[in-house]
């Protein structure tokens, strides 16, 4: 990813250099993570400390980090998960100033609202950013089924191509266009060149990220976003209105960035607290409300457009459901929700052994085969059974006499009997286990326990096999407790 999107830029393909810093810090998280042996939930947290260190460094905009962050990742908003987010994103941007100083990605000047009639405008300008969102979105989900099964090579040639093509005909789409940026709030371009502009960076954009080129698209959405608000400046002005009765170029362009990225990630907070760092002016807080909320909602109800990152997941067959129960249980592991009162027995016990059952203070047992678990079933609930079984002379004749002459009884079997033949005798419930890793999180046991339709795990350490390594149970009740 570094070395790849460092060619790729300087070869001036359409891409921003955000995205293999949030991969890089990602990764990081990751394998410390692993390296340290931690749950699956403490993994995710070191993953968007490494992201918010990324997206802090790349644009020196250290709160609108932790803000993006916690809303692509859909993190709560709790200390457990907004404490160490903050220190990464902190850390990052220290790094970042020490080594280039305390300015910004790119200049922004000082703007404001001229007045409040104005708000129509941004109504307007919202709507038609969300559109471009919209637009960006969708192409960049075709793209990135273009071609899917070609050959790598094949497909970074394409990309090449078509850069250069558009690149020759429109040089300011080359490379992440934060130049571009500058033009635009300074006015040097006219309608027309802004409008081709702003529909070649998203084409450019799209089809080269589409097809692999390793890099980000936070960057190159700024810049769709500065020129369609510029463009859209350069219209209200060629349609007569006076450009003292608008706040001007520049206050548009900035507007038109926030608003794109809002509504490409919907993450409107993000944008919100971006749009703030980078203006360095509370006064725009007003209007860059109006514009972002306009823009999400548009891309999210007119055009069904959720997170372009949550879209490109299920482009790759990776489901990322963000509701709120999904949410809860991402934040618990396994092992917080297990039940670790169990004993371990094999399925064939003798006289003996089903005496210790019956004492046992336990309120799970586990059955094995000799080699792996294969079912489990209330301690209380079975001595009652074989109480009653005992004090009412109801034991078949063949496990009456294998407890007798203290020989293996094949317990579910004798359980499956009374299951089958008789009515008013109701013998305990016999769970068939299912293996979850004692890593993994609770959204990812309900999930298993839904598509195996499966009520009961037995959670054992990732390294271990067979009977080793058994932290305890999960029922579904237990799954289900955390998020109702």
């Amino acid at each position: 990813q570094f070395f790849g999107a460092a060619v790729a830029i300087a070869s001036g393909f359409s891409v921003g250099r955000e995205g293999p810093g949030v991969h890089l810090g990602a990764s990081s998280g990751s394998q410390l993570g692993l390296y340290l042996g931690l749950p699956n939930n403490s993994l995710r947290t070191l993953i968007g400390c490494g992201c918010a260190a990324a997206i802090a460094a790349s644009f020196n905009t250290p709160l609108a980090a932790v803000i993006f962050t916690l809303e692509v990742f859909a993190f709560d908003y709790v200390l457990v998960n907004l404490a160490p987010v903050l220190v990464a994103a902190v850390t990052g941007t220290v790094m970042t100033r020490l080594v280039y100083g305390s300015n910004p990605a790119f200049s922004t000047p000082a703007v404001t609202l001229q007045n409040l009639p104005e708000l129509v405008n941004l109504l307007l300008l919202g709507a038609v950013i969300g559109v471009l969102a919209a637009l960006f979105t969708h192409c960049l989900e075709y793209f990135s089924s273009f071609q899917k099964s070609a050959p790598r090579w094949r497909r970074f040639l394409i990309a090449s191509i078509a850069m250069a093509t558009i690149g020759v005909w429109l040089p300011d789409t080359l490379g992440i266009g934060y130049q571009t940026i500058d033009k635009v709030v300074a006015g040097n371009y006219l309608l027309v060149t802004l409008l081709l502009i702003t529909l070649a960076k998203l084409l450019a954009t799209t089809f080269c990220l589409g097809l692999g080129i390793p890099g980000g698209l936070i960057g190159p959405t700024l810049v769709i976003g500065a020129t369609a608000g510029g463009t859209f400046y350069a219209f209200l002005i060629a349609a007569g209105v006076s450009s003292e009765e608008l706040s001007g170029g520049d206050f548009y362009a900035l507007l038109g960035m926030a608003a794109m990225m809002g509504a490409t990630l919907q993450a409107p907070l993000a944008a919100l607290t971006s749009l703030l760092e980078m203006g360095q002016d509370a006064t725009i807080l007003l209007p860059g409300m109006m514009t972002i909320v306009t823009a999400t909602l548009v891309s999210r109800i007119a055009f069904g457009k959720e997170s372009v990152f949550h879209r490109l997941l299920r482009v790759r067959g990776v489901n990322f459901e963000t509701t709120a129960m999904h949410r809860s249980l991402r934040e618990v592991g396994v092992l917080a929700a297990v039940d670790p009162s169990f004993e371990i027995w094999h399925r064939e016990i003798d006289a003996e052994q089903l005496e210790k059952i019956c004492q046992s203070k336990v309120r799970w047992l586990i059955l094995h085969d000799g080699k792996v678990p294969v079912a489990a079933v209330r301690q209380r609930s079975l001595a009652d059974f074989m109480t009653l079984l005992k004090q009412n002379n109801l034991l078949p004749d063949e496990a009456a006499k294998a407890l007798a002459a203290n020989e293996p009884l094949n317990l579910p079997g004798l359980i499956a009997q009374f299951d089958s033949h008789t009515t008013d005798l109701a013998p305990p419930q016999l769970v068939t286990l299912s293996r979850v890793d004692s890593l993994a999180t609770l959204d990812e046991a309900h999930e298993t326990m839904q598509r195996d339709n499966t009520r009961l795990f037995y959670a054992q350490s990732s390294h271990a096999h067979g009977l080793d390594g058994i932290y305890g149970l999960l029922p579904l009740e237990s799954v289900e407790h955390y998020y109702r």
